[in-house]
């Protein structure tokens, strides 16, 4: 529709957007705010019509909200079963729960068997959520996985002593990026040196068992990731991430810079969490950047976590979880997704770990990348 037409002029009118005649046409503040929303999602919603992206808009935001609210109900459900000392990382468990979209008191319950099979497993109460975590997501093999995990668990204490976060490992050695009987434990070992981190170290192997590949895609990943952003923390996640992604990895990796530079350090890990967002959505880094800011918003009204960079993090984790068939007119690219538990140890391992390992008081696992 051309500028300025009369039918435009209308619209604009009945949407409030700006002031009726005898006036001259003026954004009124309700304008000035859908100019804002249209002009960092300018690249996908040109052409869309008004109506359209106003719709969405409201129905996204509303969405974000259900999701929080789910996470809320699961704080409060599950937060008795979780010791002291691990209960800080229920939120971003919340959260990933909350993601599945689907009966929040089944999920509630499939959780609590889980954490039981953990449990008895001993070692930090922070390293058996992890595992919970991912078991959780797989509930359909956990049973079948879990006596192998338990035998993979105890042949990591036996290796590397009785400190070493060995339940956690286990379960993504057997479940990241899929559900695997056997663990790639010698894959594992061997390149965990060059990985520097554990458990991205394990997830690589993961990779590796299922395409030989995946090692060559991760190196050079990392090292082009180390040369954009040396020192930066999160990168060995960052870079396991794109290599599962295969050759959709090229594309979403070329995307980081804009995201990261726009996310800033607002975010835990702005590059590793650019890769988590790009993984899914092919948005601009503008428009990836606003449903940020407004699901920390949403965090802060569901009271969600205590501190700014806590409710980023969780916004980070109710962004990705959004539909990529949300957003009319922007391309999908089934390719660009990464496995459900791949995502879970992002989150959890890399993204929101890094917030509380500074705060704890006593030794824990250490961020894993």
């Amino acid at each position: 529709m051309p500028a300025g037409s009369p039918e435009l002029l209308q619209l604009l009118e009945s949407q409030g957007a700006i002031s009726k005649p005898p006036a001259p046409p003026q954004l009124t503040p309700i304008g000035q705010h859908v100019l804002a929303e249209l002009t960092v999602r300018a690249s996908r919603t040109d052409p869309l019509p008004l109506d359209t992206v106003a719709t969405e808009l409201a129905a996204t935001t509303a969405e974000l909200d259900a999701v929080a609210k789910s996470a809320e109900y699961f704080l409060a459900e599950l937060g008795a079963l979780t010791p002291a000392e691990a209960a800080p990382f229920l939120r971003v468990v919340a959260a990933g729960l909350a993601n599945r979209r689907e009966t929040a008191e089944e999920l509630a319950e499939r959780f609590r068997n889980v954490w039981g099979m953990v449990e008895v497993m001993g070692g930090d109460a922070r390293d058996r959520l992890l595992a919970a975590e991912l078991l959780a997501a797989s509930p359909e093999i956990a049973t079948r996985v879990y006596p192998n995990l338990v035998q993979t668990s105890d042949r990591i204490r036996e290796q590397f002593g009785s400190k070493a976060t060995s339940v956690g490992l286990a379960a993504i050695l057997h479940l990241v990026p899929s559900a695997t009987p056997e663990a790639p434990f010698d894959e594992w070992v061997r390149h965990r040196e060059e990985v520097g981190a554990d458990e991205a170290a394990a997830w690589v192997a993961g990779l590796v068992l299922r395409d030989p590949g995946a090692w060559t895609r991760f190196r050079a990943r990392r090292e082009a990731l180390a040369a954009l952003y040396p020192g930066a923390r999160g990168l060995p996640l960052a870079a396991a991430l794109l290599a599962e992604l295969g050759a959709a990895g090229e594309a979403t990796a070329s995307e980081i810079p804009a995201l990261a530079d726009s996310l800033g350090t607002t975010v835990p890990l702005p590059v590793l969490s650019a890769t988590l967002l790009l993984s899914r959505h092919a948005l601009s880094a503008s428009e990836l950047t606003d449903w940020v800011r407004k699901a920390e918003r949403i965090a802060l009204q569901r009271q969600l976590a205590p501190s700014a960079l806590e409710r980023a993090a969780l916004a980070i984790a109710l962004v990705h979880g959004l539909p990529a068939n949300r957003f009319a007119g922007a391309p999908i690219n089934s390719e660009r997704a990464a496995s459900p538990t791949s995502t879970l140890l992002v989150l959890h391992s890399g993204i929101y770990r890094s917030i509380l390992a500074s705060r704890a008081t006593s030794p824990q696992p250490a961020p894993a990348g």
